[in-house]
């Protein structure tokens, strides 16, 4: 499977301190996933994500 590199968007690091209190220390960051026109790979998306809270 080949995607080209226009569907990439420019990364970006935005450094601040957290606010939040984490239980753990297991927390290392924030994803955001675009994707446009894709509900059906969204949702499997959102699965994956939940599925991997629960570790």
């Amino acid at each position: 499977m080949s995607i080209p590199l226009s569907q990439f968007t420019k990364t970006v690091l935005i450094k601040t301190r957290t606010k939040k209190i984490y239980s753990n220390n297991n927390h290392y960051g924030t994803v955001r996933v675009t994707v446009r026109k894709g509900t059906q790979l969204r949702r499997r998306i959102i699965g994956w994500i939940e599925g991997l809270a629960i570790i």
